[in-house]
């Protein structure tokens, strides 16, 4: 693995899917779920937060604790099978909008990165069949790279009979790994035969089901919804899962002003591991503490807060410390800024 493939591992890039998915199948199996989530950077509180991301490392970690609690189980499908259109987000959504199941497997590829994907999925066409190619995003061991496969497919699954209904159906599955001792399961989940030891991960269908109209499609509206949604997408976040998680955690805390030394205890390293960490990445405490408050202050005013209780909501009990700290953040003062103009 190279030095960029560990890099990339951490970026906290993708929404929590397959986490929240592996806990509901680890709760369904009487485990402690709260456990499964210590020293990770976050908590199974925080996967309420909409906008939490997480890192590849992150969810490998939980994947991995998940398997050893559940020996045997085929957590990767179960998963998968626990996944609806909405838990792909505002790409899930955008999806009711297209009138093929062609159209929409396009930009379902096209966006996979943002509906939280761990692998890479890939779409061809041959006479009379369509496959759905996956394969993994890093090198890793045979269990970790079996569940992701298995997530992926069965979430698939269960996305396109969430547009389709029973119309969409599947001709085989093809699996790289070694036949399992559940595989019988496998054969009830799809629906149809399925193969192991081949050459690739492939997911096979009729063509047919590529151009069946979507029975949410309207020629009116579904223009219009796709350009409310595509604004939204967020953009590729590029830091890593040790930043996301010192912005969650001064998030929650901001009404406190935490110093560095508290922060640092969270995340259970030293005040100076934490100071190295966030200049490796171009970062320092207090800035990443200011654009915490600026953006905590945005959101409540938009909610029509008065500036005195959001200074108070952001740690400053004196109204003139507030208004300098907004200068400084934003060259003007509250009075002047957009959002203080009644």
């Amino acid at each position: 693995m190279s030095v960029m493939d560990i890099r990339n591992e951490t970026i906290a890039d993708a929404p929590p899917n397959i986490i929240r998915g592996l806990t509901l199948v680890a709760r369904e199996h009487g485990v402690a779920v709260g456990r499964l989530f210590r020293g990770l950077g976050f908590s199974l509180g925080d996967l309420e937060q909409h906008d939490i991301l997480v890192s590849y490392a992150q969810s490998r970690k939980f994947l991995q604790r998940v398997e050893a609690a559940l020996p045997g189980v085929p957590v990767g499908l179960k998963s998968g099978m626990k996944q609806t259109i909405l838990c792909l987000g505002l790409v899930g959504l955008a999806l009711y909008a297209f009138r093929t199941y062609r159209e929409a497997l396009s930009y379902a590829i096209r966006h996979q990165q943002t509906a939280g994907a761990l692998t890479y999925f890939s779409f061809d066409e041959s006479p009379g069949f369509f496959k759905c190619i996956i394969s993994t995003k890093y090198p890793d061991t045979h269990e970790v790279e079996r569940h992701w496969i298995d997530e992926a497919f069965a979430t698939i699954l269960t996305i396109s009979r969430n547009l389709l209904g029973a119309q969409f159906k599947l001709n085989r599955i093809d699996l790289t790994y070694p036949r399992p001792a559940e595989y019988g399961f496998y054969e009830e989940v799809f629906g149809c035969p399925v193969h192991f030891n081949a050459r690739e991960n492939v997911m096979t269908c009729h063509s047919h089901c590529l151009d069946l109209e979507l029975p949410t499609w309207h020629p009116s509206y579904s223009a219009y919804v796709l350009g409310q949604i595509e604004p939204m997408l967020r953009q590729p976040n590029t830091e890593s899962d040790f930043i996301a998680t010192t912005r969650r955690y001064l998030r929650a805390n901001v009404g406190r002003s935490p110093d560095i030394d508290e922060v640092a205890r969270f995340l259970n390293v030293s005040s100076r591991t934490l100071r190295r960490h966030l200049e490796n990445e171009g970062f320092r405490f207090l800035q990443l503490l200011d654009e915490t408050r600026l953006e905590r202050v945005h959101e409540l005013r938009r909610l029509g807060w008065s500036w005195g209780k959001i200074a108070e909501s952001v740690g400053y009990d004196n109204p003139s410390n507030f208004s300098k700290a907004y200068v400084r953040w934003t060259g003007q003062l509250p009075s002047e800024s957009e959002a203080g103009r009644r």
